[in-house]
């Protein structure tokens, strides 16, 4: 079994400045450092007070650049920062907070660029979390921050809450969960699997492949329902603008059940490529 690890060392950069809201001085510095690590390996990060970033690399080195901030410096001393990697459990970054009850005071944010990660868990707290370019499966969990997914080839899990999710060009099945927060889904081209989404008090929009199969239902208050002409309305949402509204549609030939839940928002359904105000195709009529 191969293995390393490393322990993120201070390195030149360390700075102090005024924190808006909280009248102290925070002190901060970028930690930095580099583990081996191959593509097609699994990812699980951990943090918390701060967001995760992940992009696709062109090395076969794991780079990871922490920002961290604490009220003091012997605080900031204490926050420490593992990252590893194997070839039987693949890579690993984890910060480690002294104490929980000053998490106000501290955090850390984190940037990874790294071969093509196949299976990212990150958890994370009152931080955003991005991804782009991984594969597998993709199970992310924050709170009070967005996130957002670019060009994932496999399924994605997505939990948070007061904030926005965007998943573009997703090839997998897609289930995502906030509150308060508008969510943005473009499903690739060869997307075929289910996708179920769930907020409130924020519109909803899907783009699904014109060759998508599946039935989908959607579920709303105070905002209008749309689906694509070209799709099968088996139940009409009727759209008065006010009061709850649901409505289903059947693409292709049918095939998983997809559901989008939001209140006090519209949720608009269309074909990928389709934009705003294009003519919409109408269905051939029935010859039989």
């Amino acid at each position: 079994m191969r293995s390393s690890l490393l322990w993120l060392v201070p390195v030149a950069l360390v700075w102090s400045h005024a924190v808006a809201d909280g009248g102290w001085k925070a002190e901060k510095e970028t930690r930095t450092l580099k583990v081996t690590a191959s593509a097609g390996q699994p990812l699980k990060v951990s943090t918390r007070n701060g967001g995760v970033t992940v992009v696709q690399g062109t090395t076969d080195q794991m780079v990871v650049t922490a920002e961290l901030y604490a009220k003091t410096k012997d605080d900031l001393a204490k926050i420490e920062i593992e990252a590893s990697n194997d070839s039987d459990n693949g890579s690993a970054v984890h910060v480690k907070f002294p104490d929980p009850k000053q998490m106000s005071n501290m955090g850390c944010a984190l940037t990874i660029e790294m071969p093509r990660a196949k299976g990212v868990t990150i958890e994370a707290k009152n931080g955003p979390i991005e991804i782009s370019e991984m594969a597998g499966k993709a199970v992310l969990e924050t709170s009070n921050g967005p996130v957002i997914i670019r060009n994932h080839d496999g399924s994605v899990v997505v939990e948070t809450s007061n904030a926005p999710v965007e998943a573009s060009d997703v090839t997998g099945a897609v289930a995502i969960e906030t509150s308060n927060g508008p969510v943005e889904v473009n499903l690739h081209e060869s997307a075929s699997e289910k996708f179920v989404i769930q907020t409130s008090n924020a519109p909803v929009e899907v783009r699904v492949p014109r060759a998508f199969n599946g039935i989908l239902g959607v579920e709303t208050s105070n905002g209008n329902i749309s689906f694509p002409s070209e799709s099968d309305i088996t139940k009409k949402p009727g759209n008065r603008g006010y009061g709850d509204v649901s409505g289903q549609a059947t693409f292709g030939k049918g095939g998983p059940v997809c559901t989008i839940e939001t209140s006090n928002g519209p949720v608009q359904i269309r074909y990928r490529g389709e934009q705003d105000g294009e003519p919409k195709q109408r269905k051939k009529p029935s010859t039989h």
